[in-house]
């Protein structure tokens, strides 16, 4: 049967439609590849929004620690660290020994075109970013028909046209290879500039630049200004505050500019104006070029390492915050609107330092003339000692451990003298003379200034006195004696607890003193947690003319909930008697020593049931008050994650029950004398006493310092502040805190003796500030260095 009818003569057809399933397949396929498509941008958007929040946070992490450390490393002075604002400042470190060591990272491989660059680099003070436009530059000199139809119609024109830009692009990338070198001269690192202003008027400049403070490095973020089509020039943008620490009374010998530029257009852009800013007043020669501005990032070079830009220099001058260089750009009438492009300024400061003397005397401390004998101090008419030898060291901690070049001088009967020397830190050591001895120290640091003097003093040594051997030690008996101490009632336990693994790292601290003593760590969801129990004996009791022969501690089991089995690390550690959270945690890992340790298989099956605990370290049991102790799981030192339940608990001294409690069992031996006369000897010959060894004892643990301070050449001194606040330097900000904010922020102070130089380290996490974006989290990056004072 046919689908048709007839109205009037007309037929109509009927066509079949589209059935539902067949819609809803073709909706859900639409809705599929809508749903792959959503994915792979919110993925793209994702990862461009994180590359970018880390480039910023790196970049403020960056700087911070580039500016501080530099001023750190180049400071007059090291004035301390203290942890608090209202605390004084203190120079006395930790031995290094203390701090984790630093893992420098391996040297790539450079191939013949790196080895090319570097050396590039390297004779001409050219970064490598420079070195790679090298190529694209020469490329751009070669004519093309766009550059040839710009040029005059003479042919003898368009030669001299065509030579003097191959002649001021030759200048440009070679100029600072071909300049000749001042002998004997110093020069300062590619310094960045850390104060920017695009507004500065100069040069009938009239354009403002946009984002001045991203000329701060070379990272592709600019400043920009806009000339208009008509042509015009540029506002100045200024670059001041480069931190500069030249050693006072510094002969500056030269002033080298590196800008990092482009324009958007090319042939259209040029210098108006490049001039040095000295105390914030811009002067000197005009070093603006007439070529135009390159469309690819490359840096363009002004002064030399003996151009001082017609002015006179000194090193405070340089070092003034208000010292810097200007640059303005112009466009000619032709061609469109176009924007010049600035990514960063650096300036390289040459220089002669200064030279110095350390002289002074070598005095017979005896008194002479009204002065007084043997007090270390040269007076009344207390005569010169001629003949004594004295050797200085560079970088050297007394006594005499530098490994420099070792000079030495005679002293005659004015004294004796080291000339010539450069800002530096000396150790001075006298060799005392035979027959005499010494009244002050032998050795002394120095860090070298105008008049710096060194004086010793010496004394005739007395004849020594004949001393009769004394009549030897009797055999001694040994008896033992076994003492058992109950623990102090200011026992107890510590928690960290966070819902990320490890729990003691940026977690909450919660402090227990009741029935029971918890060690180990568990996980109870979401949350982590690990403990840590403290116990005290007081073993003031025990003579102090015994040897200790055995010691052990017993606990008594609570609760085993170990359904992983850790070792029970007993450690030394002195947590005063008085337990607090987080300050006697005990670092993390502790670095206490560990004096026993305790299988957790090996515990009792049934609970109220004691085990021992030997002590195998006997010089941790203290005869002269309180022994302190800590109990600790290995695998929670270790970071190893709980799995989930690996903690037991014993009773505390708080328990009503006394034989639970736990008891430290000391067992020594008192040394009864049996007299057995001998005969005397007769004397030796006098010999000296030889000087006692330093006894090493156990490794301390770093402070957190958040205030640091120095003293600039210039006499001005700068305070660092370094907390979950802020990072600062003289209450300026060195970050972007509407960028990112602070975390953690912290320094160490570190020295080898209280002779040798700090070591500085300066650690910080910066996390992005405000709400984060397509559902990341924040993203939070960690900044660590250690910098060594020079001029201590």
């Amino acid at each position: 049967m046919k689908n048709k009818f007839s109205i009037f003569n007309f037929q109509f057809s009927v066509k079949k439609g589209f059935t539902l399933i067949e819609l809803l397949v073709v909706i859900l396929v639409i809705f599929s590849v809508g749903v792959l498509i959503s994915s792979v941008l919110f993925s793209a958007l994702r990862g461009t929004n994180k590359t970018n929040t880390i480039d910023m946070v790196r970049r403020n992490g960056n700087s911070a620690i580039t500016q501080m450390s530099r001023m750190i490393r180049y400071s007059q002075s090291f004035d301390g660290v203290k942890v608090a604002e209202g605390d004084p400042y203190t120079t006395s470190c930790v031995p290094i020994a203390a701090l984790p060591p630093v893992i420098s990272a391996p040297s790539p491989r450079l191939g013949f075109f790196s080895r090319i660059a570097n050396l590039a680099q390297g004779s001409a003070n050219l970064g490598k970013k420079e070195v790679s436009s090298l190529f694209s530059k020469l490329a751009s000199l070669i004519p093309n028909p766009a550059y040839l139809s710009k040029l005059p119609k003479d042919p003898k024109q368009s030669k001299i046209s065509l030579y003097l830009t191959v002649r001021d692009f030759l200048k440009e990338i070679f100029g600072s290879i071909l300049e000749p070198q001042v002998a004997l001269a110093d020069s300062t690192p590619a310094t960045s500039g850390g104060t920017f202003s695009g507004g500065i008027t100069c040069a009938a400049g009239t354009i403002p630049w946009s984002n001045a403070n991203d000329a701060i490095s070379s990272n592709n973020w600019y400043a920009t200004a806009s000339l208009p089509a008509g042509g015009g020039r540029t506002y100045c943008l200024r670059a001041t505050n480069f931190g500069f620490t030249i050693p006072s009374g510094s002969t500056i010998n030269g002033i080298f500019v590196a800008v990092e530029k482009k324009a958007e257009t090319a042939s259209i852009i040029y210098d108006n104006s490049v001039k040095i800013v000295k105390n914030l007043t811009i002067s000197g020669t005009e070093k603006a070029k007439s070529t135009f501005w390159s469309t690819t990032d490359s840096y363009i070079f002004y002064g030399s390492s003996t151009d001082t830009w017609g002015l006179t220099w000194t090193a405070e001058d340089i070092n003034n915050s208000g010292f810097g260089v200007v640059v303005s750009a112009q466009k000619n009438i032709s061609g469109g609107a176009a924007i010049a492009y600035i990514d960063h300024i650096r300036i390289t400061v040459y220089y002669t330092p200064p030279t110095y003397t350390i002289s002074g005397d070598v005095f017979i401390d005896d008194g002479a003339g009204g002065g007084t004998a043997n007090n270390g101090v040269r007076d009344g008419t207390e005569a010169n000692y001629a003949g004594a030898t004295l050797t200085r060291q560079t970088w050297a901690t007394c006594p005499g451990s530098g490994t420099a070049t070792t000079t030495t001088s005679v002293s005659t009967t004015p004294g004796y003298t080291f000339s010539g020397l450069s800002a530096d830190t000396y150790a001075v050591t006298l060799t005392v003379p035979a027959s005499y001895t010494n009244t002050t120290d032998t050795c002394v640091i120095r860090a070298v200034g105008p008049n710096t003097a060194a004086n010793f003093g010496i004394i005739p040594a007395p004849t020594p006195t004949p001393t009769l051997t004394p009549t030897p030690t009797p055999t001694p008996t040994p008896t033992p004696t076994t003492v058992t101490f109950p623990s102090g009632s200011a026992d107890g336990y510590l928690v960290y607890y966070k819902t990320s693994f490890p729990p003691d790292i940026f977690g909450t601290c919660v402090m227990y003193d009741n029935l029971a003593l918890f060690v180990g760590q568990s996980y109870t969801s979401p949350t982590y947690y690990a403990t840590r129990s403290y116990v005290i004996f007081d073993t003031s009791s025990i003579p102090d003319n015994v040897t200790i022969t055995s010691a052990s501690l017993q606990l008594t089991l609570r609760t085993n909930n170990t359904n992983t089995d850790f070792t029970l690390n007993v450690r030394n550690y002195n947590w005063g008697g008085s337990l607090s959270c987080p300050t006697d945690w005990g670092g993390s890992p502790p670095t206490a020593p560990i004096v026993g340790t305790y299988d957790t298989t090996n515990l009792p099956f049934l609970s109220n049931n004691s085990f021992p605990i030997p002590i195998v370290d006997l010089t941790s049991i203290n005869q002269a008050g309180n022994t302190f102790l800590m109990l600790s799981s290995n695998r929670e030192e270790n970071d190893i994650s709980t799995s989930p339940w690996e903690r037991f608990d014993a009773y505390s001294a708080n328990e009503t029950t006394v034989s639970y409690r736990p008891q430290l069992t000391v067992t020594y031996t008192t040394l009864i004398l049996t007299p057995t006369p001998t005969p005397t000897s007769p004397p030796p010959p006098p010999t000296s006493t030889p000087t006692p060894s330093p006894t090493s004892g156990p490794t301390p643990i770093p402070i957190p310092y958040h205030y640091a301070q120095i003293t600039g050449f210039d006499g001005g001194k700068t305070t660092f502040q370094c907390d979950t606040s802020v990072i600062a330097s003289n209450s300026a900000s060195l970050i972007d805190i509407n960028s990112v904010s602070v975390s953690s922020c912290y320094f160490t102070c570190s020295q080898d003796s209280i002779n040798s130089p700090p070591n500085i380290g300066i650690n910080f996490s910066l996390v992005q500030s405000g709400a984060p974006n397509f559902f990341e989290k924040k993203d939070s990056i960690n900044f660590q260095t250690s910098v060594s004072v020079r001029n201590y």
